[in-house]
């Protein structure tokens, strides 16, 4: 293989893409967190779609689910949806988009920070989200996921 001038350029070019992507590739697991007094400990990935997509609203108890989630745009949200929810972005937002067109409900919290996220959680019993830190002896649980 003879890379001489342009040719080469491009080649390292490509090269060093590649090595950002994988880099930036997530190799962290994602925690969904809720309020420490939420008695719910372990949810089916199914409930946790329908939960984060809007359809389930209430907790067992008949509280209603606070749903905190990032931007949409956010990678750690893109991350979720992909990763944990099996969903697409997009598709997670078009389904709060047409409860809220509708009236059904007036969407999820949306946060812009890690330390956002965990406050919220801490601070509303109700609430759900996730994080892609782990957090221990804070006003917080990890859910496990079946």
């Amino acid at each position: 293989m003879n890379l001489n001038g342009r040719g080469h350029l491009n080649f390292i070019y490509i090269a060093i893409l590649a090595l950002l992507y994988i880099v930036s590739s997530p190799c962290f697991s994602i925690e969904v967190l809720t309020h420490s007094s939420n008695p719910v400990k372990k949810i089916s990935s199914e409930q946790l779609s329908s939960i984060f997509l809007g359809r389930m609203r209430n907790w067992p108890s008949g509280k209603k689910i606070t749903v905190v989630i990032y931007s949409h745009f956010n990678t750690n949200h893109r991350q979720f949806c992909r990763n944990v929810l099996g969903l697409s972005p997009r598709y997670v937002r078009q389904s709060w988009d047409q409860l809220t067109y509708s009236g059904s409900s007036s969407g999820p919290v949306i946060v812009n920070s890690e330390e956002e996220m965990l406050n919220t959680i801490m601070n509303n019993p109700s609430a759900i989200g996730y994080s892609i830190k782990k957090y221990e002896g804070v006003n917080a649980n990890a859910i496990k996921i079946d």
